[in-house]
């Protein structure tokens, strides 16, 4: 596991001292789960809180484009400044990035036939 490294602690800080609503506001967030390594195997994320607590507590790997730029953007998505969809993209793309399988659900009547249910990416 990694030693969360500076932006990881700014984030944390600057939620707290802000006291930001948004960090655990799900309603506008299209849940995911991601299958990791270690003593949790699935981690369920459904709100800007749980990508932030994947990505500093749960990452395999503190480096690479992919996850900085999913920090960045939970960042931004936690302070208001882009929407909490960006950030979930982000994070599937740092998953991408670092092997982690995504598992998402596509609601019904917004996909294909053949893509309708559950989808897993690896």
């Amino acid at each position: 596991m990694p030693v969360p490294w500076n932006q990881a602690a700014e984030l944390s800080y600057l939620v707290v001292e802000a006291g930001l609503v948004i960090w655990h506001k799900g309603g506008d967030f299209v849940p995911l789960m991601l299958v990791m390594c270690g003593p949790q195997k699935y981690l369920s994320i459904s709100s800007l809180r749980h990508v932030a607590e994947a990505l500093i507590l749960a990452w395999p790997s503190d480096d690479g484009d992919e996850y900085v730029s999913a920090v960045k953007a939970c960042l931004d998505a936690i302070e208001g400044r882009v929407p909490a969809l960006e950030a979930r993209g982000a994070l599937i793309r740092a998953a991408d990035e670092a092997g982690i399988p995504v598992i998402t659900v596509v609601p019904y009547g917004d996909a294909e036939p053949e893509t309708e249910g559950l989808v897993m990416r690896k």
